[in-house]
């Protein structure tokens, strides 16, 4: 078994209920769940790349994902093979080495870059038959977190990763 060192993610219908909220200037606002932040927080402590790759551009995204490098916070993105090739390059990271998880038709040519390829339980019946994990959550409701978890558990790493995250918490008291 290859040790997964990436995880992608789709933003809208994979860490978001899919919904676009506009406030009266048209502004866009986007719910995410906390229960997936504080599971890409474990992925970051057990060492995993982590990255989004969106086709659309949004504020809140950009604010949302503070934890990680900018460069990894792909947005305006129309083809994810190509924008997940350029992030297997730039970590030096392999096809199998590389986990992508999404919802819908647009995320079926990142599934062929990822070695492990997860759908949201809300996800088009396309990516649910090429996943090789299909979450219980739907997108936005937990999701990402069961993905990482899984992930974490598949490699024997969910225990080291745990402990990491409340080290770092508890000394922050």
């Amino acid at each position: 078994m290859t040790k997964i060192k990436l995880i992608a993610f789709d933003i809208d219908g994979t860490l978001t209920a899919g919904g676009v909220h506009l406030d009266a200037d048209g502004a866009e606002e986007k719910q995410f769940s906390v229960v997936d932040g504080l599971g890409f927080r474990l992925a970051l402590d057990a060492g995993f790349q982590l990255a989004v790759i969106s086709g659309r551009t949004s504020k809140a995204v950009m604010a949302r994902m503070f934890l990680l490098p900018p460069e990894n916070v792909l947005l305006a993105v129309r083809n994810k093979e190509t924008a997940i090739a350029l992030l297997q390059e730039r970590l030096d990271v392999s096809v199998a080495e590389t986990a992508f998880v999404g919802d819908d038709l647009n995320d079926l040519p990142a599934f062929d870059r990822a070695g492990i390829k997860i759908a949201v339980a809300n996800a088009a019946p396309q990516l649910k038959r090429k996943a090789d994990y299909i979450t219980k959550k739907s997108g936005g409701s937990g999701a990402g977190r069961e993905a990482i978890e899984w992930l974490l558990h598949r490699q024997n790493a969910y225990g080291d990763a745990v402990g990491q995250y409340l080290k770092r918490e508890l000394s922050n008291v």
